[in-house]
């Protein structure tokens, strides 16, 4: 989640857009990029460190919540994922704020039987390659996380 003044919303939307193909893709070879991972992961992870208060979390706990009760009511499995990121940013994150969202989607996990829970922030199987930034996939890496979710969706 982004957290912008208004008045940048227009200027963010720009700069992510750049570079974008008609799916809105933005490729990148990590590769042969002077791409920083160390920067780039302390950055993002700051960006996205809690700056809000206790109404807003628990407004947004109320929308899934809600989200919830909607999938049961209409016999929907619901599967909560945290996807993929690298480590440089995963290293960087606030741990109480990863630990409270991670211990919400547990707790509504473990207490209704139609809803899943599927935490792959550290997952071993993601690499340099397989991210555009250190908290996005790229193709390739959104293309691995589909096939994973995938597998694990026929088990369901």
């Amino acid at each position: 989640t982004y957290y912008y003044k208004k008045e940048n919303a227009q200027l963010e939307m720009d700069f992510f857009l750049r570079d974008t193909d008609s799916l809105g893709y933005r490729h990148r070879n990590p590769a042969t990029s002077d791409y920083n991972w160390d920067s780039d992961g302390h950055a993002r992870a700051m960006l996205h460190t809690r700056q809000v208060g206790t109404s807003t979390i628990q407004r947004n706990r109320s929308h899934v919540e809600h989200i919830a009760d909607l999938c049961r009511q209409h016999g929907v499995q619901l599967l909560l994922v945290t996807t993929p990121a690298h480590r440089t940013y995963t290293s960087c994150l606030d741990n109480s704020q990863l630990n409270e969202v991670t211990q919400f989607c547990l707790s509504l996990a473990e207490t209704n039987s139609h809803i899943r829970y599927l935490n792959l922030l550290n997952d071993p199987r993601f690499n340099n390659a397989d991210f555009h930034d250190a908290d996005h996939l790229d193709d390739e890496g959104a293309t691995k996380l589909t096939a994973i979710i995938d597998s694990l969706t026929i088990a369901l």
